[in-house]
């Protein structure tokens, strides 16, 4: 790992814990105005992720997922990314129920190698 790399990595895992941090500083909590939820796939490929929604109307959210996977593997095999997808919601009965209609923007960073997906038989 090259000293820019590290210091990336670094960067990124001060970026990501200040946000979970904050995001359990919060001292009240409603199940209807807000929620924070995990994404289980991400899990599964050791990818760190936080998603939070607040409800800013009654049929509006706005929605925050951050995700960051800083690990390399033996045989140098990684995954490494960080990524925070925005997205603002509208919902056709209330804040967290039912059908919704949103706006999504994605910012992120990858770095991959030494994985085969498909292998010849």
């Amino acid at each position: 790992m090259s000293a820019t790399e590290s210091y990336y990595s670094q960067a990124m895992m001060k970026k990501m814990l200040f946000i979970v941090f904050y995001c359990l500083l919060i001292t009240e909590g409603k199940g209807q105005d807000f929620a924070a939820k995990i994404n289980v796939a991400e899990i599964a490929t050791t990818t760190l992720n936080l998603v939070d929604e607040v409800g800013l109307s009654e049929q509006y959210s706005l929605n925050l997922s951050a995700s960051l996977n800083p690990w390399t593997f033996s045989y140098n095999k990684k995954n490494k990314h960080w990524v925070i997808r925005p997205e603002a919601r509208y919902l056709t009965q209330q804040v967290f129920k039912g059908i919704s209609i949103g706006f999504h923007a994605f910012n992120g960073r990858f770095v991959a190698g030494g994985i085969f997906v498909l292998e010849s038989v």
